[in-house]
């Protein structure tokens, strides 16, 4: 065998020995991410547990912790004890739940955010401070009408919203609200306590889309107390 002909032989010897080895390593890889997925309640959920302050550090504004994660990611996922806290520059100030559950197409609706993908949102006790002023300076101005998107099946109860930043500080407690999801015909009601410097009241309210999209509003205003003075609306419309 002349020498052009032992270099080829030698060099499609270390090819194929490379080749080898990259398939070796892919199926240890793919063995090693399948066993993390199928014992993810013991291994995978509890280490991003512990990642996720870091993570959430690097990637945005904001520091999310959380006591648990379940679920497996493709049409369901819960987390246990979510708390989010600002590092400056937003309005969302801080954030806890006690329990936050999705549904639905989860692998689309992280590759594309289209919300249609979203099935079912539930959170337990969330409770939430936002700074209006922040809000006020980051919102951009736009003339387009309003329009309510089509929305899963929503459930948040025990809610606590505190709104300030922008004029006397508004606290909302008891929040309820639920959604029946879908098109036209969806309706979604919103029960809560709310409660300012000098006025407290409260409100039961329906924001529903008849066919053809027209948008439904109806509120009741109960107990309303503002400086003493004693109140209550019934069947604002709009």
């Amino acid at each position: 065998m002349d020498e052009g002909a032992r270099g080829r032989s030698s060099g499609a010897g270390r090819l194929l020995r490379w080749t080898k080895r990259a398939a070796l390593a892919a199926a240890f890889v793919a063995l090693l991410l399948a066993g993390l997925y199928a014992t993810r309640e013991r291994t995978l959920h509890p280490l991003l547990v512990r990642a996720l302050p870091s993570l959430s550090r690097a990637f945005s504004g904001y520091e999310v912790r959380a006591s648990d994660i379940s679920g497996d990611w493709t049409g369901e996922l819960e987390v246990a004890g979510l708390e989010v806290a600002s590092r400056g520059g937003g309005p969302l100030t801080r954030a806890s739940m006690k329990r936050v559950r999705v549904m639905g197409e989860l692998l689309a609706l992280a590759r594309t955010g289209d919300l249609g993908n979203l099935a079912s949102l539930e959170v337990d006790e969330p409770d939430v401070a936002v700074d209006l002023g922040a809000q006020a300076q980051d919102a951009s101005q736009t003339d387009e009408p309003l329009e309510l998107p089509t929305l899963p099946r929503i459930a948040v109860t025990g809610g606590r919203i505190e709104l300030a930043g922008a004029g006397p500080r508004v606290l909302l407690e008891g929040v309820d609200i639920t959604c029946t999801g879908g098109g036209d015909g969806a309706e979604a009601r919103v029960v809560l306590d709310a409660e300012g410097d000098v006025w407290r009241a409260h409100v039961d309210a329906t924001l529903g889309r008849e066919v053809g999209g027209t948008l439904v509003f109806d509120a009741d205003v109960d107990d309303l107390v503002a400086r003493g003075v004693a109140a209550r609306a019934s069947g604002v419309h709009g």
